[in-house]
């Protein structure tokens, strides 16, 4: 039987024993409840009994609080299929309530992530250029490469932030699910990586995704040296995977390359700033006087408001590619 749930979304932290701090992450709305209301609350994971939470809280007492919670939006609606507009649409395929196992499979799936992404791509990429490997043909088209290639790839790319984010004890990970985006298929993942300081741990998680495509990417490539599978659909599988990395490390607004850079840089809105910059002409006769760092600070600016320009061209380009394979 399922019972009440929390709102997922929801974050808990205690001001003293006597009261509690609650926030919408989403929404970013906060409360102040007091202590033995926020542990009810934080205790309705669908599973336990509501009315068997607190001892102390009566039938009709639990029954107000359900009510009073439902209308404040602290329960989840069970809703699955959210619509994000034209052309988008999510939906969660997974809702963690995070335990300690989940850190541990996270921390082991992060570092085996890191420790072989490179290597696997420099051997996979090293068998394709040598070509030395058994051909099959089996007639694959497109449609499966396809299918074989960005299936995983977008999946597990998400799954792999959620990784890494959750492999450090101040991570948390809210939702995972699949989705259409303009028009075109992928994956999503809610995280909090808020409470990591360290802003490299925060770049490697914006990161985990593009080296989780390059280790796919190699091992498709491995595959083709045991002659198993049909080398078409493996080098298009790799291909595809070769492109998510190299797309999602575009220095373009909502990308992870853009993520990444902010983090390392320390630096927040930096195409807000950068663009800012480029019609300050004031701002940047003092950079051009401070030579080649200032030089190279608007050459960069540049190039990050440059890409930016990039995004629809490539969605564009990929509604095509798609298009064309049911022609």
């Amino acid at each position: 039987m399922d019972y009440s749930r929390r709102n997922h979304y929801l974050k808990f932290k205690s001001i003293d024993d006597d009261w509690a701090y609650i926030e919408d992450f989403l929404t970013g709305e906060t409360w102040e409840v007091r202590r033995e209301i926020a542990d009810f609350l934080r205790a309705l994971n669908g599973k336990t009994d509501p009315y068997k939470i607190n001892e102390e809280f009566s039938q009709e007492f639990v029954d107000e609080l359900l009510d009073d919670f439902d209308e404040e939006g602290w329960l989840y609606s069970g809703q699955r299929l959210m619509s994000g507009g034209i052309g988008t649409a999510l939906f969660t395929l997974w809702i963690p309530d995070v335990k300690i196992w989940h850190r541990i499979v996270a921390k082991i799936w992060n570092s085996l992530l890191m420790l072989l992404c490179l290597p696997v791509f420099i051997i996979g990429v090293s068998i394709l250029v040598r070509g030395n490997f058994p051909y099959v043909d089996h007639g694959t088209n497109l449609g499966l490469c396809y299918l074989v290639g960005l299936v995983p790839g977008l999946m597990l790319h998400e799954l792999s932030h959620a990784a890494a984010c959750l492999s450090d004890v101040r991570g948390n990970v809210f939702e995972f699910g699949i989705m259409i985006r303009y028009f075109l298929p992928g994956a999503y993942v809610v995280l909090d990586s808020e409470k990591i300081r360290n802003r490299f741990k925060k770049a490697q998680i914006f990161a985990a995704g593009i080296e989780m495509n390059l280790l796919l990417a190699g091992i498709f490539l491995i595959l083709l040296k045991f002659g198993w599978l049909d080398c078409t659909l493996l080098i298009y599988a790799a291909l595809l995977n070769g492109i998510l990395a190299a797309f999602n490390l575009a220095l373009i607004g909502p990308l992870d390359g853009m993520k990444i850079f902010s983090e390392l840089l320390g630096v927040e809105n930096i195409v807000d700033k950068a663009k800012k910059l480029i019609f300050d002409n004031e701002a940047k006769k003092i950079l051009r006087k401070r030579g080649i760092n200032g030089r190279a600070a608007i050459a960069s600016c540049y190039i990050i408001v440059g890409f930016q320009l990039l995004l629809p061209l490539v969605l564009i380009l990929n509604v095509i590619s798609i298009m064309g394979l049911f022609n």
